[in-house]
């Protein structure tokens, strides 16, 4: 079987499953144009400091949301639902980012970061995906920011054949446990803290 994955903002996948273009969307689900989908919880990512150069900012072991404000930032586009949360974060900490660098893909983020002198906001998720490597360091932000992450697709009885093989026939293969079966799940989990387990999925 052939599969394809795109990454969208959230605008554009729930227009997919709408529309029929997509079958499955992985999406934050505090939002209520998800209303009327079927919804599968997964996990609730937790935002960082993306550093390299952590004497910059004098080896933090936390950073407030004033503080992050001020250092060079590279962040996603604002159509991107990652970044209209961070935006959110900064405006109630009534502390506007210095934006330097904008970009629609978070390796982009990861990228620019490791080559550059700027900092970035960035899901703790991604470290299950890139680490902490190359003299990265990610930074917990207080106060805490997070939000659920989960899998959506249309309202259908039965599940069309590739959600149900993706959820039903095989729940425990998603993705909130690859952040935790990780090779750097020990120092993930002291980073976002043990309370931080996947959420159950409802099939």
């Amino acid at each position: 079987m052939h599969q394809l994955v795109k990454s969208l903002s959230a605008e554009e996948i729930i227009r997919g499953l709408d529309d029929f273009d997509l079958d499955l969307g992985l999406t934050y689900l505090e939002d209520q144009r998800l209303e009327g989908f079927r919804v599968w919880p997964l996990f609730r990512e937790r935002y960082v400091l993306l550093a390299k150069n952590t004497q910059s900012i004098a080896n933090r072991s936390d950073m407030s949301w004033e503080e992050a404000a001020r250092l060079p930032l590279v962040l996603l586009t604002e159509n991107m639902q990652n970044r209209r949360i961070i935006t959110a974060a900064f405006r109630r900490a009534k502390a506007p980012p210095l934006v330097v660098i904008e970009t629609d893909s978070m390796f982009a983020l990861y990228s620019h970061v490791l080559c550059s002198d700027v900092f970035s906001i960035v899901p703790h998720s991604l470290l299950s995906v890139v680490g902490e490597g190359h003299g990265l360091t990610a930074i917990p932000l207080m106060p805490e920011l997070n939000r659920a992450i989960g899998l959506i697709a249309l309202q259908h009885d039965p599940l069309p054949p590739i959600v149900a093989a993706r959820l039903v026939d095989n729940p425990n293969n998603r993705p909130g446990c690859a952040f935790w079966g990780s090779a750097t799940a020990d120092r993930n989990k002291q980073l976002i803290g043990a309370d931080y387990q996947p959420i159950g999925v409802n099939t």
